[in-house]
């Protein structure tokens, strides 16, 4: 029951007529319970003060300090009458993260995630994040091509750095978008190739202007296979 205590909080709202449905949702979270998606400096803001790596080596820049989080979420889904035309299912995402950091942190923050402060912008160390949002847009074609086969594609942004506390511009972010076809061999089995692109996905804020990244502009695919007993 206090910052330390690594508890969550979180309660929800909705609403779903026939062919839409919506949702928003607030969750409040003490240290050490927020998500690690997004970039370096995103999942930075996130983490636990004071948390270690290991028995001997502590995470640069978190000294001791309470950091909590408030995370609004809301979602809107909409899908056409019938299947199989070029109008497609929608759903999109947003979401905004505030943390409150009490306490002043001290000049001995020497990392964020994989990167050193040698690359990352003074704008982005833990101390001076306020605000993480993120986003995303998917569609979806039911009956595509061949009855019983779907498509789909979606796009968006993990939890990136948007407000600083000395009233800045924020410099970061990263973009990541995913193509797929599923294809229903029989009742019990599918298979789904999909493709994947990441943009700058190590991204940790940009140093006189240019990005900064441990591996920027990630492409690949993969294939799924669901069964069904």
């Amino acid at each position: 029951m206090n910052n330390n205590s690594q508890s969550n909080l979180l309660t929800q709202i909705g609403y779903q007529a026939k062919q839409w449905k919506t949702t928003f949702a607030w969750r409040y979270g003490s240290c050490g319970t927020a998500a690690r998606e997004g970039t370096q400096a995103a999942i930075a803001a996130a983490a636990c003060p004071g948390a270690v790596t290991s028995a001997t080596q502590p995470r640069a820049g978190w000294n001791g300090n309470n950091i909590d989080v408030n995370n609004f979420a809301y979602t809107l889904a909409w899908t056409p009458k019938k299947n199989g035309t070029i109008v497609p299912s929608i759903s999109a995402g947003w979401g905004y993260s505030a943390y409150n950091q009490s306490g002043l942190l001290g000049t001995s923050v020497t990392s964020v995630g994989n990167s050193s402060t040698s690359g990352i912008s003074n704008q982005l160390l833990v101390n001076n994040i306020a605000a993480t949002q993120s986003w995303t847009v998917a569609l979806q074609w039911k009956d595509a091509f061949i009855k019983g086969n779907s498509a789909g594609m979606a796009v968006g942004q993990p939890n990136f750095v948007t407000a600083l506390r000395n009233g800045q511009t924020a410099q970061d972010g990263n973009y990541v978008w995913e193509w797929w076809y599923k294809f229903q061999v029989t009742d019990k089995i599918s298979v789904s190739p999909a493709l994947f692109y990441l943009s700058n996905p190590s991204s940790a804020g940009t140093n006189s202007g240019q990005a900064v990244s441990t591996g920027a502009n990630v492409f690949g695919g993969l294939v799924m296979a669901q069964f069904k007993f």
